[in-house]
């Protein structure tokens, strides 16, 4: 004869059905934010190293496709991904270690050339923050890799022309992420996207909007200082981003009085 307490412990098929469903639900959303950490890493990772721009401008185009369609679907399950603990992504630039951090641009300023990678795809679920960290991450590795090409191309050469002002979008975008919150934390993805706004201001003329990013990347640097932070390459990242900081400072000091 069965007992009470044993009766009790069973789960009824209706509770089991939907603890599978619940799981299976689970398992499809988490392999989807895998598949964009890996479409990230590849173009991160293979191409843009190899400096295949085309090859990932189209897989992050491909990833940023793939993230509009998660973030439409979340809103229908937010509410079930919200019980469950939250898993950030982490994020890390990516450089080979024979390669330089910094590109010069016309003798003037660096570009750095390091993009985002993604270490935790698949403990990820789609939520509206995630979403927009990965998107951040997205926009940014693609507005570089339409700003290392354009630099890539002699300055002579009429191609080159249309990729800057899309590469100052796509950093424009992301800059707006990172307005509203959506990336706190580590300061170098800002130092990172200041950085490179300012030499890609300075590449199509634009002298007053490359000061102020300049000034906005040495107002960081000085609070990286003081508070003692820290990270892989600091020194060679800090000589980097001093330079381009600095280039304001000394074109103003430069500048006869009016």
């Amino acid at each position: 004869m069965t007992s009470l307490h044993t009766q009790e412990s069973i789960s009824s098929p209706m509770e089991s059905t939907t603890d599978y469903h619940s799981a299976l639900e689970h398992h499809v959303e988490q392999s989807k934010m895998s598949s964009v950490s890996n479409m990230i890493n590849k173009a991160t990772l293979i191409h843009m190293p190899r400096s295949e721009y085309d090859e990932a401008i189209e897989i992050l185009t491909s990833t940023l496709s793939l993230l509009s369609d998660n973030v439409r679907a979340n809103a229908q399950h937010e509410t079930t991904f919200q019980r469950r603990p939250l898993q950030k992504p982490v994020l890390h630039f990516s450089s080979s270690q024979s390669a330089e951090l910094f590109v010069g641009v016309h003798g003037i300023q660096r570009v750095f050339r390091s993009p985002i990678c993604v270490e935790n795809g698949s403990d990820l679920l789609p939520r509206t923050d995630t979403l927009e960290i990965l998107s951040f991450v997205v926009i940014y590795n693609l507005a570089l890799s339409w700003h290392l090409k354009a630099i890539s191309i002699p300055v002579h050469d009429d191609s080159r022309i249309p990729m800057l002002p899309k590469a100052l979008s796509l950093y424009e975008f992301t800059s707006k992420i990172m307005a509203n919150g959506g990336i706190n934390g580590d300061p170098l993805p800002y130092m990172a996207l200041v950085s490179n706004m300012g030499a890609l201001c300075l590449d199509l003329g634009s002298t007053q909007r490359s000061r102020a990013c300049q000034s906005a990347l040495l107002s960081t640097i000085l609070c990286c200082v003081d508070s003692k932070y820290t990270t892989t390459n600091w020194d060679l990242l800090l000589d980097g981003f001093l330079w381009n900081a600095s280039q304001g400072v000394f074109e103003t000091i430069a500048s006869p009085a009016a």
